[in-house]
């Protein structure tokens, strides 16, 4: 078979694939529909009362802090370390740690900024957005380590074992592009030299920005919280046990799955269950992830695995440290 007509078989596949998975899709959400609506406006007031007033100051402080050039001033000393250890420019250090502590919309609004002045190349902006875009410390220390295991120390113990498993998937992910840092200083802007925006315009671009965001983000979260419902009652009709279907709903979406597995025993089984879905993080954010970088060029050939390693290996982790704990 030559290229062309395997190129041509492929893309006839994908358009194969897309068209069923609508159908599927669309039989999902026509089986009930009253529960999908009910789920899609409980998830309108989660977004209200819980995504919105965590994400979005968070999203815009990063990106202000970022494109002021306060991060990097600020970050100098830690940004050193993490660009020896990487191989990388102190610049793109500023938003891979803003991530660590902010969450993923922290570290993907600061990697884009920096992107779009052509401070780090595509391969580096990939490489921060798929290694280092784990959940905020609120979310973990808090929702998670109070609501779900009932102990905030635990959260926080949850939380380095998310930026252990950063550093060590980074590490091994992180490749060195020649040709990439080529274009990066034939292509790249002159910062001393390109005129300084005022402060002002600074903000309100990063609000108009995250607030974009935002939307985005939210959409995501009310579309697969709906296919969450949509999905239960198939798998409750397999007859599949109850705690198989809790796993497979919450690789979905992180904040419904992690909070319906709270009765899981013993302890460290269920901290690894939670420790895997926090390097996974759900097909919700990664849909708002990829939303959220639509439009700059970049791959996610191997996000997904990615993830799913990183999910692995804070599963491990979390079920090693919490073993020997108790």
């Amino acid at each position: 078979m030559n290229p062309s007509a395997s190129k041509s078989f492929k893309k006839r596949i994908t358009t194969f694939a897309v068209c069923v998975f609508s159908l599927i899709l669309l039989a999902l959400f026509l089986n009930d529909p009253e529960i999908t609506a009910g789920a899609a406006a409980s998830a309108v007031g989660k977004c209200g009362a819980l995504l919105i007033p965590s994400l979005f100051p968070l999203m815009a402080a990063s990106e202000i802090a970022i494109v002021s050039g306060a991060a990097e001033k600020l970050l100098r000393p830690i940004a050193k370390i993490i660009s020896k250890i990487f191989g990388i420019k102190k610049e793109a250090s500023a938003p891979l740690i803003l991530g660590l502590f902010c969450g993923y919309t922290a570290a993907i609004s600061g990697a884009l900024s920096l992107l779009k002045k052509k401070r780090i190349t595509n391969k580096d902006c990939e490489w921060i957005i798929t290694s280092f875009s784990i959940p905020s410390l609120p979310f973990i220390t808090g929702f998670l380590g109070s609501s779900v295991l009932k102990s905030t120390t635990d959260g926080w113990i949850l939380w380095i074992i998310s930026i252990l498993s950063s550093f060590i998937i980074g590490f091994f992910v992180k490749s060195k592009n020649k040709c990439a840092n080529l274009e990066f200083v034939l292509n790249g802007i002159n910062e001393e030299n390109s005129p300084k925006k005022p402060f002002p315009k600074i903000i309100v671009e990063a609000i108009s920005h995250s607030s974009a965001s935002m939307i985005l983000i939210c959409a995501c979260v009310i579309f697969f919280s709906s296919l969450t419902e949509a999905i239960r009652q198939p798998l409750c009709s397999l007859g599949l046990p109850d705690i198989i279907q809790k796993l497979l709903l919450s690789t979905v979406e992180i904040t419904g799955g992690v909070l319906s597995l709270s009765d899981l025993t013993p302890y460290a089984f269920k901290c690894a269950v939670c420790a895997f879905f926090l390097g996974w993080s759900g097909l919700s954010i990664h849909f708002q992830i990829i939303a959220m970088c639509d439009g700059y060029g970049l791959s996610f050939k191997r996000f997904f695995f990615i993830k799913l390693m990183q999910g692995l290996l804070c599963a491990a982790l979390a079920f090693a440290i919490f073993t020997f704990k108790f």
